[in-house]
């Protein structure tokens, strides 16, 4: 029999009708912008990172990375990245979106995605969101929220709770489809290093979540602020607790972090502990648990997700 390959975004045929039309008859695969792996091989960079040159090497094109994104056509063409990226952009909003969807309120939409981009890391409600743009329901902004999700544009987390109904109902974290976007549309004034690490690290592990099935992806937060970036889970068990901070020295790693981890793992009672940092490289015992600390560079270019 013959293979037929369907691929791309476009104004016709998204994931959901493609379900529609192809039942029982395809095997969907999620392709992302280059990973930080892809990107070096792009560069035909190769790290041994074990001397202190290929190190240093690895964090100078890690920030190229950060500032550039995955998208093939920016790496082909660097000096036309800002204009590709805000067409690419537009041309999602207008075609895949608005186009397909018949969205009514076109500004508002607009602003709300770009809104959503600003605010890639941090958490959101439709509630609040529907309110700071003016939509009279929720259900708006949560429709709204759903197109940018489905033309693959933001991703959404959900907090980590034995109860469905919890999760359901919980606050939702937002990042971005990739860095190279969040650079040149984000409406803020200065770069939050910190936050563009959790979104990196977010990204590769959804891509690793998309060869692995049985995975699943949640923040964690308790009512005191107590927080865990990631919490990685395979099946009914809790694999990793994964907190992301920009620090280079292990005393500039703020304590709340690791409190966070400690705390999120005797309430869930299984998964290593790991904080992902700028260079700072070390295992330590805090409270009888081990924590690794472990340098973004080398963790994205590790294998598994932990």
């Amino acid at each position: 029999g013959k293979r037929v390959f369907v691929t791309g975004s476009n104004a016709n045929l998204l994931s959901r009708e493609l379900a529609t039309h192809l039942t029982g008859r395809y095997v969907q695969m999620e392709v992302h912008p280059f990973s930080f792996r892809e990107f070096l091989r792009w560069n035909d960079v190769e790290l041994a990172v074990e001397t202190t040159r290929d190190r240093a090497s690895a964090k100078r094109m890690l920030e190229d990375y950060m500032s550039t994104g995955g998208f093939p056509e920016v790496l082909r063409n660097p000096d036309l990245a800002g204009t590709y990226l805000h067409d690419l952009y537009s041309s999602i909003l207008a075609k895949d979106i608005v186009a397909r969807r018949r969205v009514r309120y076109v500004r508002t939409f607009r602003e709300m995605a770009l809104d959503l981009v600003s605010h890639y890391s941090q958490t959101m409600t439709y509630n609040k969101l529907g309110k700071v743009h003016g939509l009279k329901s929720s259900h708006t902004a949560k429709d709204y929220t759903g197109h940018l999700v489905e033309a693959y544009l933001v991703h959404l987390l959900d907090k980590y709770s034995p109860k469905p109904k919890e999760v359901l109902a919980s606050k939702k974290k937002v990042y971005v489809a990739d860095t190279g976007l969040v650079k040149a549309l984000a409406l803020t004034s200065s770069e939050d290093r910190g936050r563009m690490m959790e979104n990196m690290v977010f990204l590769e592990l959804a891509r690793r979540r998309a060869i692995d099935p049985a995975m699943e992806l949640y923040y964690w937060r308790d009512y005191q602020e107590r927080e865990v970036d990631f919490v990685v889970k395979r099946g009914p068990k809790v694999e990793s607790l994964v907190q992301v901070t920009y620090a280079s020295e292990m005393d500039e790693i703020d304590r709340r972090e690791v409190r966070g981890l400690i705390k999120g793992r005797e309430l869930m009672r299984n998964g290593k502990l790991q904080v992902i940092t700028w260079d700072v490289d070390a295992v330590e015992d805090v409270q009888g648990s081990t924590v690794t600390f472990i340098p973004l560079w080398k963790w994205l270019l590790s294998d598994g997700y932990h």
